[in-house]
């Protein structure tokens, strides 16, 4: 389910996309899509491949605060949210890049 990354229909969805604009270089190139399923929402980010580091942040705490704050959100809404960041197809592979944030 492919949709307008201007038009998000979650609360989540819309949090989201405004934070991470206020947090990257590029924020017209932020897109935020969302996949409602039966159980969770998916919110697929995808950005510059330069600000990719900014919305993970150093050992992926900033994205670890993002989820958090979406289970929040999802707590008062009902809904259970999940974030994907996509990784972009142009990154350089030369070096040490980690992209997976840890759970606790």
């Amino acid at each position: 389910m492919t949709q307008d990354p201007n038009v998000l229909k979650t609360i989540g969805g819309k949090f989201l996309l405004f934070n991470l604009r206020h947090i990257v270089d590029a924020p017209d190139l932020v897109e935020v899509r969302e996949v409602i399923g039966t159980q969770a929402t998916v919110l697929e980010v995808s950005v510059e491949p330069g600000d990719i580091r900014r919305i993970i942040g150093r050992q992926g705490r900033t994205a670890e605060a993002l989820r958090e704050l979406l289970i929040a959100i999802g707590g008062k809404e009902g809904r259970r949210y999940m974030l994907e960041i996509l990784e972009p197809e142009n990154i350089s592979r030369g070096r040490r890049v980690e992209y997976q944030t840890r759970r606790r």
